[in-house]
């Protein structure tokens, strides 16, 4: 068991959850009360828990505190029955630090600092290793491959599509990799890569969390890059929210964190997989789909909010009424709409299904920009966006971030993005998505809504 979980047992108090309410737990030399049930339940006043300024709060029992919390910007104190036990915690973009204190006495320190853990005890350096070195040594020294450097596929599908598509050859060359070995983290991630690079070197490692305070280390020889960390989405988001309608595109932001320039960019290859073909269509007969003559239909996505059900389901009546078979591509079941076609296709599944398809219309998601070089009308829906920035920014300005049409070699007259929030009217929306593809089919140039 850890100093920490030892430690913790002795004093704590914990959110926790009880029959779906959340509740603090108190635990002292082992015995955990609620603290929400002397007080909610018996209507006592054993525990005072009263905020005392927008930095302070306190927690007294019969009168007497037992616990303080201090937050401030990077850094939060906590005191547990008066200063007998103490910690703090400071967490900054270059360095991570907690300190647990008995008496006065320091019993533990974690220090982290350029992605090296550092934990002492009772004074005394007891162990230190880099971030990368547990999955180092369970995974990578496994590897036969003679590999140089190491690239960690951390980002969403639409941000690894336009990596490999357009910089990735770019960013080996700059960086020398002769050699170099992905790990993805997700399944999709491979995909990717057997599409544009079917020759690279890979492990999957699943759900693996990549927290660091760093995009390039060295460790063991090798030289590894994480593509893209979490700090660069949450940055791309913020500088969208913050900055003037059309100052930021995503794609530009890669760039920069990439080090390249447009000079770097490359026109997307994909690599044709004939087994994988076959295998698609021995899949498609099972669902009898029309070849010649069928759209693909995306509703979910992880950035943008849903579309009420009324939407898709009023276009897909307007589809079949111009006679078009749909595919339905989708995770949840429950999105599965009355009339239309579905499998469980893999990412290279679907783009290869997409190079016979009429056109796609999707929520915007990373799969929308995936199958731009199928060639095919490609109508996008925007909504409003529920990821990082802490005050979401207006579907406009989503447009403008996040638009394909401003990507390298695309026909933006195969393109069409509108706007969701135009239509208070979702059937009017339906309405306006039917004649984009209508004028898109007929080779009509399309205006952005």
């Amino acid at each position: 068991m850890g100093t920490v979980s030892v430690l913790e047992k002795i004093f704590s108090i914990k959110n926790n959850k009880s029959n779906g309410r959340k509740c603090k737990v108190l635990t002292i030399l082992g015995c955990s009360f609620s603290i929400n049930k002397f007080y909610n339940e018996e209507k006592t006043k054993l525990f005072e828990n009263k905020k005392i300024n927008d930095t302070t709060r306190v927690v007294s029992f019969l009168g007497v505190q037992i616990y303080k919390t201090e937050d401030n910007k990077n850094e939060r104190i906590q005191h547990f029955l008066g200063n007998l036990i103490y910690t703090k915690r400071i967490k900054s973009k270059i360095k991570e630090l907690k300190i647990f204190k008995i008496l006065g006495f320091p019993v533990s320190i974690k220090m982290v600092k350029d992605d090296i853990y550092s934990y002492y005890f009772l004074g005394k350096l007891i162990r230190r290793h880099h971030y990368a070195d547990l999955f180092f040594k369970k995974e990578l020294k496994k590897i036969k491959y003679d590999y140089d450097d190491v690239y960690i596929l951390y980002s969403n599908s639409g941000e690894l599509y336009l990596f490999f598509a357009y910089l990735a050859k770019s960013f080996l060359q700059k960086n020398n990799s002769k050699k170099p070995l992905f790990i993805a983290t997700k399944k999709y991630h491979i995909d990717i890569l057997k599409l544009y690079y079917p020759e690279a070197k890979y492990i999957y490692l699943s759900g693996l969390r990549v927290k660091t305070q760093s995009n390039i280390w060295k460790l063991y020889g090798h030289t590894f890059y994480i593509i893209f960390p979490e700090n660069h989405f949450t940055k791309v988001e913020e500088d969208i929210k913050n900055q003037e309608i059309g100052e930021v595109h995503y794609l530009k932001s890669m760039l920069q964190t990439l080090n390249l320039t447009e000079k770097d960019f490359g026109k997307p290859q994909v690599f044709d997989d004939a087994d994988l073909e076959q295998e698609l269509i021995n899949k498609l007969n099972k669902i009898n789909l029309n070849l010649n003559n069928f759209v693909i239909l995306a509703p979910e996505a992880m950035t943008c909010t849903e579309l009420p059900k009324v939407f898709w389901i009023k276009l897909v009546q307007e589809l079949h009424r111009e006679k078009y078979d749909i595919y339905l591509n989708i995770t949840n079941k429950a999105n599965n709409f009355p009339g239309c076609k579905t499998l469980d296709l893999s990412y290279r599944e679907i783009y290869f299904l997409a190079r016979q398809a009429k056109a796609v219309i999707s929520l915007r998601s990373g799969l929308s920009e995936f199958l731009l070089p199928a060639d095919i009308p490609n109508i996008a829906i925007y909504t409003k966006f529920k990821r990082r920035a802490k005050k979401v920014f207006p579907v406009s300005k989503g447009i403008e971030g996040f638009s394909m049409c401003k990507m390298p070699f695309v026909d933006s007259n195969k393109i069409c993005e509108i706007n969701a929030d135009n239509f208070i009217d979702k059937n009017i929306l339906a309405d306006e998505v039917m004649l984009s593809l209508n004028k898109m089919l007929n080779l009509k140039e399309v205006t952005l809504v």
